[in-house]
C-alpha cells in the first residue's frame, strides 16, 4: 500500500493576506484570507461593530496578518468611515496595503443560497486575493 504524498504549508507568516470587509449600518464582517502554494486555505472571521470602538478592534484584528489589501463592499454612505479610517492607517502602520470598493453586485454570496454576512465578507476577500 503507498501512501499518500503529504505536503507542508508554507510558513503562514509569508503569506499573503487579504481582508475583505461586508459593510452595514451597525457592523462590519470581516474575513482574513490566504491560500498557500499546496492550495490550503487560512480563513478567520469576526464582526465589529460600525463606530469608531468597533474600526479599532477590527484594526487589531486584521493588522496582526498584515493584509495586502482591503476590500471593502461599498454600501451606501456606511463604508466611508472604514474606508477614512484605513486610509488614515496606511500614513503610519509600517507597512504597505491598498484599500478598494468592491462593487455590492460583485460582493454577493453564491447564487441560489441565503446571504450571510461571512460568506459576502469571504467573498470579496477571495475575490481581491485573486485579482492580487
Amino acid at each position: 500500500m503507498t501512501e499518500p504524498e503529504f505536503k507542508f504549508s508554507r510558513d503562514w507568516a509569508a503569506a499573503r493576506f487579504a481582508c475583505g470587509i461586508d459593510v452595514h449600518k451597525r457592523q462590519l464582517a470581516a474575513t482574513i484570507f490566504a491560500r498557500d502554494d499546496a492550495g490550503l486555505e487560512f480563513k478567520k472571521h469576526n464582526v465589529f461593530r460600525n463606530d469608531q470602538v468597533g474600526l479599532e478592534d477590527l484594526w487589531r484584528f486584521a493588522a496582526k496578518y498584515r493584509p495586502a489589501g482591503f476590500a471593502i463592499e461599498a454600501t451606501g454612505v456606511y463604508h466611508h468611515a472604514l474606508a477614512d479610517f484605513l486610509a488614515a492607517r496606511q500614513q503610519d502602520c509600517g507597512w504597505t496595503f491598498e484599500v478598494i470598493m468592491a462593487n455590492p453586485a460583485d460582493a454577493r454570496g453564491v447564487p441560489g443560497r441565503q446571504k450571510y454576512d461571512r460568506i459576502d465578507a469571504e467573498t470579496i476577500a477571495r475575490l481581491y486575493a485573486q485579482c492580487h
